[in-house]
């Protein structure tokens, strides 16, 4: 490893059409930490003038610390794309992610360094989003701040496939990209981010690829904003009651991804089974109401299942339910 890569943080924004005053906000919460060596690459996705505009602007008066580049043909290519060029242009032994409408709390960077240094088989470590409601100011309507701490309540170095596991599973956070670090290594070796996947469950896809081979670790430290606001990826899909349709996507690709690639995993070919079953082929329309008592009756049963039939004879049926369902889709 050269020296200008040893111990440098890359930090990765990718942007498309984000308010400038995110954007600066997100930009200023990267450097006011008190990490360094550090970069800081402000990837332009296809947005439109005034926000590449202002990324040029921050990019310049940073003095060299932030870059400004651009998809090839200012094309739009989506989240996956971005933060692939973003790693491919950057140095860093360490990746970390900030969405431009995101921020990081101070001591971000410096305690997820410290924590890999200090576990050295580990490929990611994340922790606690604050997903961040009251941004605006405070009111009567405005719902407060909340931080998920499911499966994150003590420092855990979890195995693979055991992240994998758990998240599929509802056991664990699934991170904001915001809040992880990653090593460079892990991140090419698994193959980054897939570009199929433009913006719903871009993010599970890449956890997914790196818990199946290497080990992750969470801790219960806040470390960043997750902004919500009505004009986000995830907020359009549950406007339009698209979620189920892109979960669906994830799971059958993560079934065909591991297929591929010979992942000798029963539990997580049970993981993928048990959540398609839970998972609607539709969410449209008068039956949205009717899909969400099924969902919780099914998770119920799964519950009594795990506690009453021995593990061997759930796996061989559950293995069986994916085969059916990788059938059908190939149909």
């Amino acid at each position: 490893m050269s020296a200008d890569q040893q111990n440098t943080v890359s930090v990765i924004v990718p942007f498309f059409n984000t308010r400038e005053d995110f954007l600066r906000e997100a930009v200023a919460s990267i450097l006011s930490q008190d990490y360094q060596p550090l970069q800081v690459l402000l990837v332009d996705d296809g947005s439109a003038d005034a926000a590449g505009s202002a990324a040029r602007e921050i990019a310049h008066a940073s003095q060299g610390t932030v870059r400004y580049i651009s998809q090839p043909g200012g094309q739009n290519r989506g989240a996956s794309a971005a933060r692939n060029l973003g790693v491919s242009q950057s140095t860093g032994e360490y990746v970390a992610f900030l969405d431009a409408d995101d921020v990081w709390y101070p001591g971000k960077l410096a305690e997820q360094v410290a924590l890999l240094e200090s576990m050295p088989d580990v490929a990611m470590v994340f922790g606690l989003s604050e997903y961040w409601y009251d941004w605006r100011g405070s009111s009567p309507d405005t719902p407060t701040a909340f931080v998920p701490k499911l499966g994150a309540t003590k420092k855990r170095v979890l195995s693979p496939p055991e992240f994998v596991v758990e998240f599929l599973r509802g056991r664990i956070i699934v991170p904001n990209p915001s809040n992880v670090m990653v090593r460079r290594e892990p991140y090419v070796t698994s193959g980054g981010f897939e570009r199929q996947f433009t913006g719903m469950y871009e993010d599970q896809v890449f956890y997914a690829k790196l818990g199946l081979r290497y080990m992750t670790c969470v801790v219960p430290k806040r470390w960043d904003r997750y902004r919500q606001h009505p004009n986000s990826l995830t907020a359009m899909a549950r406007i339009s009651n698209d979620e189920t349709r892109h979960r669906r996507r994830f799971l059958l690709w993560l079934g065909e991804y591991c297929r591929v690639n010979d992942i000798d995993a029963p539990e997580v070919w049970e993981a993928i089974a048990k959540a398609l079953w839970l998972c609607p082929q539709q969410d449209q329309g008068s039956i949205i109401r009717l899909v969400k008592v099924a969902t919780w009756a099914k998770k119920h049963l799964l519950r009594v299942e795990e506690r009453l039939v021995p593990r061997k004879l759930r796996r061989r049926w559950w293995l069986r339910g994916v085969s059916a369902e990788q059938g059908e889709q190939e149909r």
